[in-house]
């Protein structure tokens, strides 16, 4: 017996809290649900940690937890918004009650492995908040998944084993792929009629070659190391028709996606989890409902040379992974809430690229939502960052996103970071910023160096350079070419060498409280509606460029950050 009802999530105050980041990780939910009746209460002391794959999940035995008055309690599995969590794998007694809760911010779904048993629930009715809640009276296996941020085996994926029936991780579905690998140079639609197909059938090393056409598929990738390419990147299309959830989906290392667009899909244009070494690289991403080009919980990562707009979460994201190894380089983002987001990302470079007309531009920060807080050692460095004030752009659900509306650059909560040779102007706010994310739980900012940049331009009432707080421990500025700051003299009160100035740290500061009320912020356009880009440059050589996966485990392109020069504007 199932039934599925909404709650609305509750937020306490406005705060930046939900910048960029993807939900609250399941993974440190305990196994409990009321205690009042007609259920009672099960705890696990010591449950598994969220797995990555199938075969990987660790079963948490709960046929003896603690019954109370009931005859069976009620199971609680958290839904992120890319993981199950700690309880993603149990094992109950027949007619326990199991109970999914989506814990993120966006819509996820329950997907039987075998279709026959029908205990899952759609996106639809399993928004962020909502509750699924099936009594399972039948021993046997229950394998499930989320199909929009997982695969049958791996991501997402969780399994439910009621009675004392023999479990192997996998093993209720298990099917091999007879179909031969193939190796090389695969065409689509010449040698294989269908995206999807062409990459089931590839081989590690395979170069999967696509037509220009229009493709109206979700891709998924499960085959590592493979490349990805579109013969002709403004004519070579995946288009979801705002039902599709995303155009590519990504759960092997190692993989490449070249020269392609992916516009109009419900959730992602393309989407890395739970990878290590990816690339993606001459990608147009056009008004998908929630990231652009997009790496969650991956490592040993590039994006370059490519395109996001109309994204209501953010452009480009890269989150959860607390040695990112990342480089962000040669890129644009516009009409997006945010153009650069990533949580919990450490060690990553966000170089060489514009950033303009998003609601806010470069926005690294920290929550505890996700793993390893709080972001540090990120380089913010070379990157033209104007206008990003647009009151017509893609709007985030959430009203705590638009706390940095009218920001350039702003690290919330961030640590021992470097904002440096940065050309900033037309910023309605604040043109660079450090900012304390006030939580809860508070993140102070502290140790990140603010150099050399050139902010012009910044709005009557604005500062071009910020700095929130400052009592948390200040972050230092020098060599920067502007006008107006907050506080007064910020050089001069938070040098980078030398002894401070004795000067007033509180005059002129600005205050946090305004940033925080967005209600007076305009509203967005719907991410459908945002303007299409003209054509984007191709890949040279698209179709006789070698294929070069991203090999797993191997630091990506490296940049000699200390070349870098201020843009030209």
């Amino acid at each position: 017996m199932q039934k599925t009802s909404s709650s609305r999530l509750v937020v306490g105050i406005l705060i930046l809290a939900s910048i960029g980041g993807c939900g609250s990780d399941p993974s440190d939910m305990p196994a409990v649900v009321s205690d009042s009746s007609p259920s009672a209460t099960a705890v696990v002391g010591a449950a598994a940690a969220a797995a990555s794959s199938r075969d990987a999940l660790a079963v948490v035995d709960l046929r003896d937890a603690p019954q109370g008055d009931a005859s069976y309690p009620t199971v609680e599995v958290g839904a992120g918004d890319n993981t199950f969590g700690a309880n993603a794998a149990i094992r109950v007694r027949p007619g326990t009650e199991v109970k999914w809760t989506n814990t993120g911010r966006n819509a996820h779904d329950v997907i039987p492995l075998e279709p026959a048993k029908q205990f899952g629930v759609g996106p639809q009715a399993f928004a962020a908040g909502a509750v699924h809640e099936f009594t399972f009276a039948e021993p046997g296996i229950y394998e499930y998944f989320c199909d929009i941020h997982g695969s049958k085996d791996k991501g997402m994926v969780g399994t439910v084993v009621v009675g004392d029936v023999d479990y192997t991780p996998g093993s209720a579905n298990a099917a091999a792929d007879s179909a031969p690998k193939l190796t090389g140079t695969i065409k689509v639609p010449a040698d294989v009629p269908t995206i999807q197909a062409a990459i089931d059938r590839a081989a590690p090393g395979a170069l999967v070659l696509i037509a220009p056409g229009v493709y109206h598929e979700a891709v998924e990738v499960t085959t590592p190391e493979i490349v990805i390419r579109g013969e002709d990147r403004n004519t070579t299309v995946l288009d979801g028709e705002f039902k599709l959830s995303n155009g590519f989906k990504v759960l092997s290392d190692g993989v490449a996606i070249e020269n392609i667009t992916s516009k109009n899909y419900a959730v992602n244009g393309f989407f890395w989890t739970g990878v290590s070494g990816y690339r993606g690289s001459y990608l147009t991403a056009v008004n998908n409902g929630d990231y652009g080009i997009y790496a969650f919980d991956s490592v040993h990562g590039q994006f370059d040379h490519s395109y996001a707009s109309g994204s209501p979460d953010s452009g480009f994201y890269i989150g959860q992974c607390e040695h990112c190894d990342a480089v962000v380089t040669d890129v644009v983002a516009e009409y997006n809430e945010l153009g650069f987001s990533g949580t919990n990302s450490s060690e990553v470079a966000i170089v060489n690229s514009l950033w303009q007309n998003n609601r806010a531009g470069i926005v690294p920060n920290s929550l505890d939502s996700e793993k390893y807080p709080p972001v540090a050692r990120v380089n913010v460095i070379g990157n033209t960052v104007r206008n990003n004030n647009n009151g017509d752009a893609s709007q985030a659900k959430n009203s705590a996103f638009d706390a940095v509306f009218g920001v350039g650059i702003v690290i919330p909560g961030g640590l021992d970071s470097n904002i440096e040779r940065n050309f900033v102007s037309g910023q309605l706010n604040a043109g660079i910023a450090v900012a304390p994310n006030p939580g809860p739980p508070y993140w102070a900012s502290f140790g990140n160096r603010i150099l050399d940049n050139v902010i012009r331009n910044s709005a009557p009432g604005g500062f071009d350079l910020a700095s929130l707080l400052p009592e948390d421990g200040p972050s230092c500025f020098q060599g920067n070419d502007f006008k107006t700051s907050a506080p007064l003299d910020i050089e001069k009160v938070f040098p980078c060498t030398g002894t401070p100035a004795a000067l007033d740290t509180l005059k002129g500061r600005a205050d946090l409280a305004p940033y925080l009320d967005t209600s007076k912020n305009p509203k967005g356009k719907p991410y459908q509606e945002q303007p299409e880009p003209a054509a984007q440059p191709n890949m040279p050589d698209a179709l006789t460029a070698p294929a070069v996966p991203a090999k797993p485990g191997v630091v990506p392109l490296k940049i000699d950050l200390a070349a870098i020069k201020v843009p030209t504007p």
